[in-house]
C-alpha cells in the first residue's frame, strides 16, 4: 500500500520559496521526489523547519497539499489499472512527466509494466472467458507457464521482452524432465499466445521472434504386441477382482476407449445394424460431440459379461495400480528405457513394462493394433478421436523407420 507526505526543506530554499516535496512510501520503501511547486520563503519557519501554522491552516496552502497528492493519487490509479509497476522510482518518473495528456501518460504506463504483473493480467482476462480459451485445461497451461516464469527468478519490463528471455525461459522449462516434444509445442504455443496479446494491448510493438535448439527427448511409447495381449488373455486369475481387471483390460485392448468414456460406458447403448456389425456412440472430446463407432463382437460379449458380474468400474488410479499387477504376474516384463535431460547431462532409467501398463497404454495398443491391420493412418485417427496425423503417428509409437517398412515390399 501506498502512503503519500508532503515535506518541505530549509536546505532547498531559494529565493522564490521552498520547494514541495514528497515521501511516497511503497512496500516500505520510501522514495523522495520534487513537486516543483514551493511555498513563499516568508511562510516558512527555519528555527522550527515547518511552514508556519497560519498559512499551513490557509485555504491557499491546502489546496496546493490536496492538489499535488490528487494528481499523484491519479497516477498510481492508472498504473494500478494496468497492473503497472508502484516503485517509487516509477511514480516519480511518471510525476514528472504529467504535463503530458492522458494518452501519453497511459503509454508511458505501459511502458513501465513488468512481466509477471502483464502475464497474471492475460490469465485473468482467460479466466473471463477470452476468444483464445477453449476449457480449463488451457488455462491450466497458462498457469504452468506462469509457474515456470516465476521459477526462472528474471522479471524484465514487458518492452524489453525479447527473443533472448524467451529462449532463457524456454530452456529452462525443457531443463526440468519436461524436454519432450509434445511439452515443448504447449509451452512455446502459450508463451507465443501472450505475446501477441501483449502487442493487441499496446504493450509491446515488436514482433515475436524466436531461435531455439534444444536436444529434445520424447519418452518412450509403451503398447502392448498382440503376443503380449496373449499372455494376458492365457493368465489363469486368482481372485475374482483379476479376473475382472483382465476383463476391462481385454475391452480398452479391443475399443480403444478412454477411461473416462470406460466408466461412463453402458452396453445398453450398443446398437446392431443390418449388415449384422455392432456400433457404440462415444464422446469426442475435440469435436465435442458424439460420433458412432464400429466395435467387434468380443468386445461386446466381454462388457456384457462384465456388467453381468455386478462388479462396478474401478477409479482409474485403482484400475491402473491393478492392472500393472496383473501385467506382471502375466509375465510382461521387458526391459526399457527412458533417457531424460536436466541441464546439459543426459540420464537414462530403466524399468520393465509391466510398470508403465495404464489405461493409456491399452488405448494406444487398440490404435496400434489397427494400423498394423490396415495400414491407414486416418482409421486410426477416426477410431481415436484424433485429429492430428503428427500427434497420432507418435501416440501409437510410429516413426519414420517404422512407415518406411511398408515401401520395402513393393515391387514394380
Amino acid at each position: 500500500m501506498a502512503t503519500l507526505k508532503a515535506r518541505i526543506y530549509e536546505k532547498r530554499k531559494t529565493k522564490d520559496g521552498c520547494t514541495i516535496y514528497i515521501n511516497y512510501n511503497h512496500n516500505g520503501k520510501t522514495t523522495k521526489f520534487s513537486t516543483g511547486l514551493k511555498v513563499p520563503a516568508r511562510f516558512f519557519s527555519s528555527a522550527k523547519q515547518l511552514v508556519s501554522p497560519k498559512y499551513r491552516k490557509s485555504k491557499e496552502y491546502n489546496d496546493l497539499i490536496k492538489k499535488i497528492k490528487a494528481d499523484i493519487e491519479k497516477i498510481i490509479i492508472m498504473v494500478r489499472q494496468h497492473n503497472g509497476d508502484l516503485s517509487g522510482e516509477n511514480i516519480k518518473y511518471l510525476y514528472e512527466i504529467s504535463s503530458l495528456n492522458d494518452e501519453q501518460k497511459s503509454r508511458h504506463i505501459k511502458n513501465s509494466i513488468k512481466l509477471i504483473s502483464c502475464f497474471e493480467e492475460f490469465l485473468a482476462e482467460s479466466h473471463e472467458g477470452g476468444h483464445r480459451v477453449k476449457d480449463s485445461r488451457t488455462v491450466k497451461g497458462y498457469k504452468t507457464t506462469l509457474g515456470h516464469i516465476r521459477e526462472l527468478g528474471l522479471n524484465p519490463k514487458i518492452q524489453n521482452l525479447g527473443s533472448k528471455y524467451c529462449n532463457e525461459l524456454l530452456k529452462h522449462c525443457f531443463q526440468q524432465k519436461l524436454n519432450n516434444s509434445t511439452i515443448q509445442t504447449r509451452i512455446f504455443k502459450d508463451l507465443k499466445t501472450f505475446l501477441n496479446w501483449t502487442i493487441d494491448q499496446g504493450y509491446r510493438k515488436d514482433e515475436f521472434k524466436y531461435k531455439l535448439n534444444l536436444q529434445i527427448i520424447e519418452p518412450p511409447v509403451v503398447f502392448l504386441r498382440q503376443e503380449e495381449i496373449n499372455l494376458i488373455k492365457k493368465y489363469n486369475p486368482q481372485t475374482d477382482s483379476e479376473n475382472y481387471i483382465k476383463m476391462l483390460i481385454r475391452f480398452l485392448c479391443l475399443t480403444g476407449l478412454r477411461y473416462s468414456d470406460l466408466e461412463a460406458y453402458n452396453s445398453g447403448g450398443i446398437e446392431k445394424r443390418n449388415n449384422g456389425k455392432f456400433w457404440h456412440q462415444i464422446y469426442i472430446p475435440k469435436k465435442k460431440t458424439y460420433e458412432w463407432l464400429p466395435v467387434s463382437q468380443r468386445a461386446v460379449d466381454l462388457i456384457r459379461d462384465f456388467e453381468g458380474t455386478g462388479y462396478s468400474v474401478p477409479v482409474g488410479q485403482v484400475f491402473n495400480r491393478l492392472s500393472k499387477n496383473l501385467c506382471k504376474k502375466a509375465g510382461i516384463d521387458k526391459d526399457m528405457e527412458k533417457n531424460w535431460m536436466s541441464g546439459a547431462t543426459l540420464y537414462t532409467d530403466k524399468f520393465k513394462k509391466w510398470e508403465r501398463c495404464t489405461a493409456h497404454t491399452f488405448r494406444r495398443t487398440y490404435g496400434r493394433l489397427v494400423y498394423d491391420k490396415t495400414g491407414s493412418i486416418l482409421q486410426v485417427m477416426y477410431l481415436l478421436g484424433k485429429s492430428d496425423e503428427k500427434s497420432t503417428y507418435r501416440y501409437i509409437g510410429l516413426e519414420g523407420k517404422d512407415i518406411s517398412r511398408a515401401i520395402d515390399d513393393i515391387d514394380a
